[in-house]
């Protein structure tokens, strides 16, 4: 029960501290995201449902090692830009892979396989599905969904989802490592097309 509360106030909290990073986060861990599949599923009222699957590539462009959490647990932003020239972005959805259960053990004297450790210039991969309402021509269109066309994607994903302590404490206790990284990160923008498709059941 405490463990879902924390999951639900982390996605209240988790968009303030993705807004509060954009002026202020290093350079030291880059995000990209890159479209490896889509899919259209049939909906109601005029409005389906495209899924995107996006394989993010966590890299490492900084002189030190970095710790990255690589667990089952991550909380994510979506934002669409339906301007290509000059983006104005709107956050389409917040949501949560949230996979495991029970407690993680993460308070550890080493890293564990929750955890992955990328030198200088290395690479993390790992695959995200996001799901987005497209509107058919003839439908009003409501909150949060979009319109066919082509339009930018920019995907921002936590990095960490236990408490700041326990944070903290890892990232002293593993400093001779490398740096624990627990800030939200954001990726460069992607393009992607909702425009002609025929839709399915899913």
């Amino acid at each position: 029960m405490l463990r879902a509360s924390f999951a639900l106030l982390l996605l209240i909290v988790f968009p303030l501290a993705l807004y509060a990073q954009t002026s202020t986060q290093t350079r030291e861990l880059q995000l990209t995201a890159k479209i490896i599949g889509q899919k259209f599923c049939a909906g109601s009222g005029g409005v389906d449902v495209l899924h995107l699957k996006l394989r993010l590539n966590y890299r490492n462009a900084g002189a030190q090692k970095l710790i990255l959490y690589r667990g089952n647990n991550l909380f994510f932003q979506v934002w669409v830009s339906s301007n290509l020239n000059q983006p104005s972005y709107q956050m389409m959805t917040t949501g949560s892979r949230y996979l495991q259960l029970g407690p993680e053990n993460l308070d550890r004297p080493s890293l564990g396989r929750d955890f992955v450790l990328l030198s200088p210039k290395e690479n993390f991969e790992t695959e995200l599905t996001v799901s987005l309402p497209v509107v058919r021509e003839s439908a009003p269109i409501p909150v949060g969904a979009i319109i066919a066309g082509e339009h930018l994607l920019k995907i921002g994903v936590s990095t960490w989802y236990e408490s700041r302590q326990l944070g903290e404490r890892l990232r002293e206790r593993w400093r001779r490592t490398g740096l624990l990284w627990t800030t939200p990160v954001t990726s460069a923008p992607v393009q992607f097309s909702s425009g002609s498709y025929s839709s399915s059941g899913c």
